[in-house]
């Protein structure tokens, strides 16, 4: 039961971190855009 536990929070874990990676590329695009 604790492993399953830990794998469930694990990828929550995996699925936050994409998710800031997404924001930031695109937070990243919207600057490049401004600059240019």
């Amino acid at each position: 039961m604790i492993i399953k536990q830990l794998r469930d929070e694990l990828r929550l874990e995996e699925a936050r971190l994409v998710l800031l990676k997404k924001l930031r590329q695109s937070q990243i695009q919207k600057e490049n855009v401004v600059q240019k």
